[in-house]
């Protein structure tokens, strides 16, 4: 319930109602997160962080944003208590967000602040897909590799 002005002046009283479905198995829920939208989430939500808060402050809410919602899962969902108990989705999750410490917008070091900014506006522009491959990029063996890996093919792909 909501009551409200309009713009002549009348009061009114507005009702919404929402039917959500929920679940009864948080365990679930969990196990399908999507580890990048969360990621990029809390990137942006450090990037507008960084606006009004000493660096030192936003990084030590990054490990923090770490380690809560995998003390709440052991809480709440994990079954076996001995060790670290993930979902497969989250698994990279603690991973994902230390790499977000070594990035140019959350580096402790002297960083120039139009490169710390461009870094934020970088990374907030970046596609989702390719947002957890700048974070944490992928490695090839290079003992392992073909002769003709890295070569262009005729329709312009490179052979991985």
């Amino acid at each position: 319930v909501m009551l409200y002005t309009t713009s002549f002046g009348e009061r009114r009283i507005r009702v919404h109602s929402l039917r959500l479905p929920v679940s009864k198995h948080p365990g679930k829920v969990v196990a399908s997160a999507d580890l990048d939208a969360m990621i990029f989430l809390n990137c942006a939500r450090y990037l507008s962080q960084c606006l009004s808060k000493e660096l030192k402050v936003v990084r030590e809410s990054v490990i923090e944003d770490c380690v809560k919602p995998l003390m709440a899962f052991r809480q709440k969902c994990a079954t076996n208590s001995v060790g670290l108990a993930l979902p497969d989705s989250l698994r990279l999750y603690p991973l994902y967000q230390l790499c977000m410490l070594k990035s140019a917008l959350l580096k402790d070091t002297r960083v120039a602040v139009d490169f710390r900014v461009a870094e934020g506006m970088k990374l907030y522009n970046m596609p989702l897909s390719d947002f957890s491959i700048y974070l944490y990029p992928r490695m090839f063996a290079l003992h392992q590799l073909m002769q003709n890996h890295g070569e262009k093919t005729s329709s312009g792909t490179t052979i991985l």
